[in-house]
């Protein structure tokens, strides 16, 4: 084998490994991706790694739920993690309760009554 094939033969190794990668792409998957980087310490976060996987436990994953709730002003619960610990699973998560919020902060400014604005 010479110097050339067993380079070749290393690049489909390594890029074997990462095959399984899946980079996150909505602004709320990199946001997740990113925060778990930083608290686990691990890079790259993909979207289908899992968070206790990769080393997460229930210390860092409250520290996760309190960035979460703090980032996007939602009722974020730990059980919502447990239940959904990938990125891919999580982010959906996350976009409907902002969209609830959004929805009900909406709702609130609305009159009360009829649309006509008749009570």
């Amino acid at each position: 084998m010479n110097a050339d094939s067993g380079q070749q033969l290393e690049a489909e190794s390594a890029s074997s490994v990462r095959a399984g990668y899946a980079a996150p792409e909505s602004e709320i998957e990199r946001f997740i991706a990113s925060l778990w980087e930083e608290v686990l310490g691990v890079k790259p976060v993909g979207l289908h790694d899992g968070f206790f996987e990769l080393g997460g436990d229930s210390l860092l994953g409250t520290k996760v739920v309190s960035r979460i709730r703090e980032s996007f002003q939602v009722p974020f619960a730990m059980r919502q993690l447990w239940a959904n610990p990938t990125v891919a699973r999580l982010a959906p998560i996350i976009e409907e309760l902002v969209i609830d919020d959004l929805l009900e902060n909406d709702n609130q400014d609305e009159p009360r009554g009829k649309p006509d604005g008749h009570v």
